[in-house]
């Protein structure tokens, strides 16, 4: 990393010249001490000083389906949904549609919790602790603790909304593996040089916490759907809205203080890490296309169809506009390799 000073959630400062061996790793306690006080603290302005108010974890009820909304209403929003809206899908009649869409509701909630456990909370953890690598002042790594709490909250409150539809509907989840995102960067840790992996959850959770997903944004107001799945959603989309300004400080302090060499090794990652996020779960989709009796051409063909490419650039651009204005105000852009990257995805150009 280079020295840099910006506002922002952290503060780089000198470091002892680089050894032979490597770059430091960023996230080594031992490279930078965190700094609590004094003349050296960051200019943090903190995004959860009313989080004992705010909070759904201090504020929220457990979210239960009505027993009366059970059979009327939606548990995810048919335009969500491409492959229930798919001509051989609406064939099969309407127990099919809302057999998928509850599958889609189940694939939402694990994907969720696994995000949150997986990765956002091991990088939360290391910023609440002080391990980041960098000065963090001490009202930052508080406000760590509590999106760590937000974040397990929200992992726990998924899997609960799921027993409970399972209970009221009767439709068991898709067994499928992992989420693809999480293959994906795995395989991308594998490939990384070891003094930079660390670099490589930090910029995925700054990625996942700031954009605004479709599911986000757009259920908590569709009174189409059920009202527990509508209010849990809401609940998730408060405090993620408070994570956002969060991870965008961070964001202005890290980047800037990364070295030309660490920049050219994320740059383009960030095109793939939004990829990998808004990618559509595919693999979880076909196993319940295959559960309503359809072969593996025709699920496949339906897949095709319900996902042209050209929509999915277009709703990947829509969901990270914020993400991308950020990246451009920190300047991940001026790297001509991360522009084309970017361009190359559909998300710029």
């Amino acid at each position: 990393m280079k020295n840099a000073t910006r506002p922002g959630a952290v503060c780089p400062t000198p470091r002892a010249p680089v050894i032979p061996a490597g770059p430091p790793n960023p996230f080594r306690a031992d490279t930078v001490p965190s700094v609590e006080t004094g003349a050296h603290e960051c200019h943090y302005i903190s995004t959860l000083a009313d989080w004992e108010e705010s909070a759904s974890v201090r504020r929220a009820p457990r979210r239960v389906p009505c027993p009366e909304e059970v059979g009327t209403r939606d548990f995810f929003p048919l335009e969500q949904v491409p492959i229930a809206q798919h001509p051989i899908v609406r064939n099969l009649g309407p127990d099919a549609v809302r057999y998928l869409q509850v599958q889609r509701l189940y694939a939402y909630q694990a994907s969720t919790a696994r995000l949150e456990r997986a990765v956002v909370n091991p990088v939360v953890l290391r910023i609440a602790e002080g391990r980041l690598g960098l000065p963090v002042s001490r009202t930052m790594r508080r406000d760590a603790d509590k999106i760590y709490t937000d974040e397990a909250r929200h992992a726990q409150f998924a899997y609960d909304l799921t027993d409970l539809v399972e209970a009221a509907t009767g439709i068991e989840p898709v067994v499928v593996g992992e989420p693809r995102f999480l293959t994906q960067l795995r395989r991308q840790l594998d490939r990384t040089p070891v003094a930079y992996q660390p670099l490589v959850p930090l910029c995925y959770t700054i990625v996942s916490e700031t954009l605004i997903s479709a599911t986000l944004a757009k259920i908590p107001r569709d009174t189409r759907v059920v009202t527990a799945v509508r209010e849990q959603v809401a609940d998730h989309a408060r405090d993620e809205g408070h994570h956002h300004r969060y991870f965008v400080q961070v964001m202005h302090g890290v980047w800037p203080a990364l070295s030309g060499a660490e920049r050219a090794l994320l740059g383009p990652l960030l095109a793939d890490f939004i990829d990998w996020f808004l990618e559509p779960d595919l693999s979880s989709m076909q196993t319940a296309l295959s559960q309503l009796g359809l072969e593996p051409e025709t699920a496949n063909q339906i897949l095709h169809e319900s996902y042209p490419p050209t929509q999915r650039a277009a709703d990947m651009r829509e969901a990270a506009a914020r993400t991308l204005r950020l990246f451009e105000q920190t300047g991940v852009f001026d790297d001509t390799r991360t522009y084309e990257a970017f361009v190359g995805k559909g998300l710029l150009g």
